[in-house]
C-alpha cells in the first residue's frame, strides 16, 4: 500500500529519510512544475522554482501539521514562490486575452476554455479559501474521485462534492467578472484536461539533489524571501481568523440574533440576561470564560468601550491599539447588523459556521479553559488553532491583545485598519442589493481586507 504523503514528511522530518523525501518529490513534481509553469511561463525559471519549493518543504518538514494536504500545500507555495520570483527577476504584461479570444473561436471547447481562463487560473485559485483551494487541486489537478477527495480532507463523499462543486462556482463567477463567460462543467473540464503537465526529464532527481547542496545565489535568495512572504501571509490570515470570531459572537450571542433580527437603533441594549438563560457561565470577568461572555455581550450591544475593557492593555504601544480596536468593534457591529437586518440571523450565522475560531455562546461552558496562577488559556477547539491568551488583572481575567497571532501592537494597528476601511466599504453595500447573499458580503470584506 502507498504510504502516505504526510506519513513520508513525518518519517523525513524525523530521520532526515532520504528515500522518503525522493519519493515525495518523484510524487509530486509534475504537480509543482505544472503549477510553477502556469504563472510564469519560463521553463527555466519554472525549474528553479520547483527546486525552491521542495526546499522549502525539507526545512518547514517538522513544523507542518500531520493534518495538511500536502499537494494543496505546495500548490499555495508554489504561488508565493512564483510570485516572488517574478518581483524579483523581471516585470511581464498582463496576458493580452483579447489577442487570443480571435484565434480560439474554432478550436475544441475544452482547449480553447483554457486558454481563456489559463491566465487568470492562478489569481482566481488565490482568491479561495485553504478547504476550496484543496478541493480543486485534488479533484482535479490530482484527478482523485469524490470519495478520495472526501477521505483527503476528512469529509463525507457527498460532502467533499458539495465543496468541489461550491469552489468551481467560485472559479465561475471570479472569470465572469473578467468577461470570460464558461459552465461550471466546462471550466471543470479544462482544469482536468490541462492544468498538469509532465516536469523535464530528470528534474525530481536534481531537486532532490539540490536539497542538500548550496544553491545558487538567485534560488537562495528566492527560498529566502519566500519563506518570509509566508510567514507575514498567515499572519494576516490569523487576524482574519480573529476578525471571523468576534463577528461570529455578535451574530451568536446567546443565539439571539439567530431567532430575531433586531430592530434598527437597537443595538445599545445589552443581551446578558439571554445569555445567562443559554449558557451555565456568568457574563462577568471572574473567569475567562466569563470574560468571553462580557466581550460576546458588548459585541452584541455595540459596546466597544466594554470589549475593548476586556482585553490587557498595558504598555504604551497596547495603549495605542485602544482606539482603533474600539473603531473596529462599532465597525463590525454595525457589519453584523446590515447581514441579520438583509438576510436574517441564521444566514449570517451560517456564513460564519466554517470560520476558524467560530462558536456559539451557549458552547463557552464546554470549552477547555487551563488556569495557572495568573495565566490561563481557553481552547476553541482543533480547527481554531493556538489557545485564547489570558491574564489576571485585579481580580479579574483580560485576553491577551495578540491572543489570535503573535504580531507587535503596531502591525495589529495597521491591519484593524485595514479591516475597518474593509467594513466601512462593504456595509453600505449590503442594504444596496449589491450582494445576493450574506457569504458574497462576507467574502468581499475580506478580500478587501487582505
Amino acid at each position: 500500500m502507498m504510504t502516505d504523503d504526510m506519513a513520508l514528511v513525518r518519517e523525513y522530518a524525523g530521520s532526515n529519510s532520504e528515500v522518503a523525501f525522493a519519493t515525495l518529490v518523484s510524487r509530486h513534481v509534475n504537480l509543482v512544475y505544472s503549477v510553477a509553469l502556469q504563472q510564469v511561463h519560463d521553463q527555466h525559471l519554472a525549474e528553479e522554482i520547483t527546486q525552491a519549493v521542495f526546499i522549502i518543504l525539507a526545512r518547514k518538514a517538522g513544523k507542518l501539521s500531520s493534518k495538511t494536504i500536502l499537494s494543496g500545500w505546495l500548490c499555495r507555495t508554489v504561488r508565493y514562490v512564483s510570485a516572488n520570483a517574478l518581483k524579483i527577476e523581471w516585470r511581464r504584461k498582463r496576458r493580452e486575452q483579447e489577442a487570443h479570444m480571435q484565434s480560439i473561436l474554432n478550436e475544441p471547447e475544452s482547449e480553447g476554455a483554457w486558454k481563456q481562463i489559463a491566465p487568470l487560473l492562478s489569481v482566481a485559485l488565490a482568491q479561495l479559501s485553504e478547504k476550496d483551494h484543496d478541493a480543486i487541486v485534488l479533484r482535479f489537478f490530482e484527478g482523485k474521485n469524490m470519495n478520495e477527495v472526501g477521505v483527503a480532507l476528512g469529509v463525507s463523499k457527498n460532502t467533499a462534492k458539495t465543496r468541489v462543486s461550491r469552489a468551481v462556482d467560485k472559479l465561475r463567477r471570479f472569470f465572469m467578472k473578467r468577461g470570460v463567460v464558461l459552465s461550471a462543467s466546462v471550466i471543470a473540464g479544462a482544469i482536468s484536461a490541462n492544468s498538469v503537465q509532465a516536469a523535464p526529464v530528470g528534474l525530481a532527481t536534481a531537486v532532490s539533489a539540490a536539497k542538500g547542496t548550496v544553491v545558487v545565489a538567485s534560488t537562495a535568495n528566492l527560498i529566502t524571501t519566500t519563506l518570509k512572504i509566508m510567514a507575514w501571509s498567515k499572519a494576516k490570515t490569523a487576524i482574519l481568523a480573529g476578525v471571523a470570531v468576534i463577528l461570529t459572537v455578535g451574530v451568536v450571542t446567546g443565539l439571539v440574533s439567530i431567532s430575531t433580527t433586531k430592530p434598527k437603533g437597537s443595538s445599545q441594549q445589552p443581551a446578558d440576561s439571554a445569555s445567562k438563560q443559554n449558557t451555565g457561565t456568568t457574563a462577568d470577568r471572574r473567569t475567562p470564560k466569563g470574560t468571553m461572555l462580557v466581550m460576546a455581550n458588548a459585541m452584541e450591544a455595540g459596546d466597544a468601550k466594554t470589549y475593548v475593557e476586556s482585553y490587557v492593555l498595558a504598555t504604551t504601544e497596547e495603549l495605542k491599539l485602544k482606539s482603533t480596536l474600539e473603531a473596529m468593534i462599532v465597525a463590525m457591529a454595525r457589519f453584523n447588523d446590515a447581514l441579520s437586518n438583509k438576510f436574517g440571523g441564521e444566514a449570517a450565522h451560517s456564513v460564519f459556521a466554517d470560520m476558524p475560531f467560530a462558536f456559539p455562546t451557549n458552547r463557552i461552558d464546554s470549552l477547555e479553559q487551563k488556569i495557572q496562577g495568573d495565566s490561563a488559556t481557553v481552547s476553541l477547539g482543533e480547527k481554531a488553532g493556538r489557545p485564547i491568551q489570558f491574564t489576571k488583572v485585579n481580580g479579574e481575567w483580560r485576553m491577551q491583545p495578540d491572543s489570535f497571532v503573535h504580531l507587535s501592537p503596531a502591525v495589529l494597528g495597521d491591519l484593524y485598519v485595514r479591516v475597518i476601511k474593509a467594513l466601512d466599504e462593504t456595509t453600505p453595500e449590503i442594504s444596496q442589493d449589491k450582494f445576493k447573499t450574506a457569504m458574497e458580503a462576507v467574502d468581499k470584506m475580506k478580500e478587501r481586507a487582505r
